[in-house]
């Protein structure tokens, strides 16, 4: 073993004795040759002994765990034989305990002299997920890992869409519009700017048929239409969807109903025709009539 060392010039023997997981023996054999032919014979043993168990284990409570806005969470990351590790130096002689996450954060910090593994979920406009690996290496070589996700769900959100938000007719040629985001709290109050307003929401409207005289600013919340001029009457389906960054979600469908430009109630008079007339005279008629009934001149 290279462990053991013997210096034949200045007759010094050494050992260092390694990091083994098990005790191991080794013997050895000292031996003095003298010129005159005299010999000695030294048989030793060396016993290395084993690196001792390791104290402590990764805390078999640390799990994956989903936190709201504003939680805070801590625990142990070690236990022991004598339970909770609150000093990983005393407590586990010779462990090492680390934490890596997939990309750094924050919100999520360990401790690594009190063994202490807190976090806090932050004010997120998305749901975040960090995947994070506890590990446990021993002096003896025991290795133990973990491997755990910390979620953290944004706000809960503010707006909703208008309950006003209903189906409705347009005559011909007219224009109508409405907020038609507002505060989940308070529906009378209106939202003219989703991103400052609804942070994390995002408000979506589709239509079928697709329209052109349908709109939806996805920025300031804003739903306008405006009729067009039909000869029949149209309408038009639309779901107007709300999709939250905490993963809530609302939708409400309506019908917009376009109706015709209205018929006709007049007609040219029948009696409308070629006319003679004499130098002097004068002639007057009723050029349009009703149409359903030609003797009443308009």
């Amino acid at each position: 073993m290279d462990f053991i060392k013997y210096d034949e010039k200045t007759g010094k023997a050494s050992a260092k004795a390694p990091m083994l997981r098990d005790t191991t023996t080794t013997s050895c054999v000292m031996t003095k040759k003298a010129a005159d032919g005299q010999s000695e014979v030294r048989d030793f043993k060396v016993t290395f002994l084993g690196v001792p168990k390791s104290l402590c284990k990764i805390n078999p409570e640390i799990k994956s765990n989903t936190m709201k806005y504003g939680e805070k969470g801590s625990i142990h990351i070690a236990v022991g034989t004598q339970g909770k590790v609150t000093d990983l130096t005393k407590q586990c002689p010779g462990d090492k305990f680390s934490m890596d996450c997939n990309h750094k954060v924050d919100y999520i910090e360990f401790d690594v002299q009190s063994g202490m593994l807190y976090g806090y979920a932050p004010k997120l406009d998305k749901v975040t997920i960090t995947a994070c690996q506890i590990i446990k290496k021993a002096l003896n070589g025991e290795y133990e890992k973990r491997d755990i996700k910390l979620t953290v769900l944004p706000p809960a959100s503010v707006c909703a869409i208008n309950p006003k938000m209903t189906s409705f007719e347009m005559k011909a040629g007219t224009y109508e519009e409405m907020g038609a985001v507002v505060s989940a709290q308070k529906a009378t109050t209106v939202v003219t700017d989703i991103a400052q307003q609804c942070p994390g929401d995002r408000f979506y409207v589709s239509c079928n048929p697709k329209v052109d005289f349908i709109n939806f600013d996805e920025k300031t919340g804003k739903a306008s239409a405006k009729a067009p001029m039909l000869r029949d009457t149209k309408t038009t389906s639309c779901v107007m969807t709300k999709k939250a960054a905490n993963g809530q979600s609302e939708v409400r469908d309506f019908k917009v109903t376009f109706l015709a430009v209205p018929k006709s109630l007049c007609k040219i008079n029948p009696l409308v025709a070629d006319v003679t007339m004499k130098a002097g005279t004068n002639g007057a008629y009723g050029i349009a009539v009703i149409a359903y009934d030609t003797k009443k001149i308009v």
